[in-house]
């Protein structure tokens, strides 16, 4: 089931708020959101459900040892037990076949793999969150497993994030008042990230299907490579940007207050700015659960390089098990670096405009990495992006695609900006009326384009 289907729209999500509300305690409410969850996840992972629930008892028995144990080293042993069992279900799901297969092929021994199931990083690394954070302050501990179960399989954030930190919704577990105005602001916050979704991510999608595609009829060339990198960069922020909205609102709906996950990343002026405002959970978590334990910051520069190479190969892993993602992080690791230890005194001094425009370039480089897991179609692509191996600058045929979706790319593109701040507040205020007639249109032709599209899930479904 996803958010950006009928069944869900029209069914799941009613009946589920429907009975929420109609829980005068905090305990019932608790109950009706878990039940939900467990369908919601169980719908798409019949199987897998149960895996999640293994996983949760098995972290809230270690946590138990964690928070009462006296002893240090049982702390750490159960704190390990905790982490390790979880992490190595996801190792072995979704990168056994990646780091052993080749291995063991030469041996002629045949790995047998599973299925990965939706959204196993994004649960593990919440099970990570509530083991660290009892481990570092005892208080936190939860004494309820179907609260436990509660945060890790929240449905609004389970299958692709954000990532929600344990001490950042702890005591919202055990009571959280619900007012019309947040429930009116969830509901616009969701509509938004349902907007982006099907109307901007889906069309998005559709061009950048049709121009690789159709490279034998649209012909190879330089503004085709960029034109293609643009419209897919637009597509994954719609896309993910627009799950992330209706996870905020939905938590919202249910008195979550969850942390942004996305800060308009395409103005940033620079790579490092630019992970601070993209999938911002992401990076919350590797700051803190595994860059700073590392040292961070605080060593000497090699040290730091160090740091940030693990902490980049793994990001890049943890988006797939495929060489173009760990070439990807690598490109980051690369690029931040630099920016960092070679080049900052010289990019402080450049224009800010100038500064976004070669950030946002570096980045579009960096999807074409992240979108061909075919290492030939991929250097076949970056060589076309620059001009190398003869390849035209522009083809008549691109124009075809360009005239046929016509002004699209350029609305989606000025909708991936903030442009309304740059309008007068008393403007905002007079035009605030209008916002809830606006997002209601909004999603009914969301709707109406449901009913036309085939099954088409979130991008980062798949990690």
């Amino acid at each position: 089931m996803v958010f950006s289907s009928l069944t869900f729209l029209l069914f799941f999500l009613p009946l589920t708020v429907g009975l929420y509300f109609a829980m005068p305690k905090t305990s019932g409410k608790n109950a009706v959101l878990l039940i939900a969850s467990l369908v919601f996840y169980a719908w798409g992972e019949p199987v897998w459900v149960f895996a999640l629930i293994g996983l949760t008892l098995l972290v809230w028995a270690c946590s138990a040892v964690i928070a009462k144990s006296e002893k240090s080293w049982m702390r750490r042993a159960a704190l390990a037990v905790a982490v390790l069992g979880p992490m190595g279900v996801l190792l072995y799901v979704k990168y056994a076949g990646f780091l052993l297969s080749p291995v063991l092929g030469l041996a002629g021994i045949t790995l047998k793999t599973v299925v990965m199931p939706l959204g196993i990083s994004f649960f593990t690394f919440q099970i990570v969150t509530y083991a660290v954070d009892v481990y570092r302050e005892r208080e936190l501990y939860q004494p309820r497993p179907l609260d436990l179960l509660l945060y890790i399989g929240c449905f609004p954030q389970l299958v692709a994030g954000p990532i929600v930190c344990y001490k950042d919704v702890y005591s919202q577990l055990r009571e959280r008042a619900i007012t019309m105005d947040d429930f009116t602001a969830g509901m616009k916050r969701f509509a938004t990230g349902l907007g982006k979704k099907v109307i901007l991510a889906n069309i998005c999608g559709m061009i950048v299907s049709d121009v690789v595609g159709n490279q034998a009829l649209y012909g190879m060339s330089v503004a085709g490579t960029w034109y293609m990198a643009v419209l897919y960069s637009l597509q994954i922020y719609f896309d993910f940007s627009g799950y992330s909205d209706m996870a905020i609102g939905m938590g919202r709906l249910f008195g979550f207050h969850y942390l942004e996950n996305f800060d308009y990343p395409y103005m940033s002026k620079g790579i490092a700015e630019f992970w601070r405002r993209w999938h911002i959970s992401l990076g919350k978590f590797f700051r803190e659960y595994l860059y700073i334990p590392l040292g961070g910051n605080r060593c000497s520069r090699a040290r730091q390089l160090f740091n940030l190479l693990v902490v980049w190969s793994l990001t890049g892993l943890w988006h797939g098990a495929d060489v173009n993602f760990v070439l990807w992080g690598l490109y980051y690791f690369v690029l931040i670096a630099l920016e960092r230890f070679v080049f900052k005194t010289l990019l402080d001094k450049l224009p800010g405009l100038l500064r976004g425009l070669m950030t946002y370039a570096l980045v579009l480089v960096g999807w074409i990495i992240f979108y061909f897991t075919d290492t030939a179609q991929l250097a076949t692509y970056l060589s076309a992006m620059f001009g190398l191996g003869g390849v035209e600058l522009i083809t008549s045929e691109l124009w075809i695609v360009v005239n046929q979706y016509s002004w699209f790319p350029l609305l989606a593109l000025a909708a991936a900006f903030p442009l309304w701040r740059a309008v007068r507040t008393d403007v905002l205020d007079r035009l605030r009326p209008l916002q809830t007639v606006w997002l209601t249109v909004v999603f009914i032709l969301s709707v109406l384009l449901i009913v036309g599209q085939s099954y088409n899930p979130f991008i980062y479904f798949r990690f």
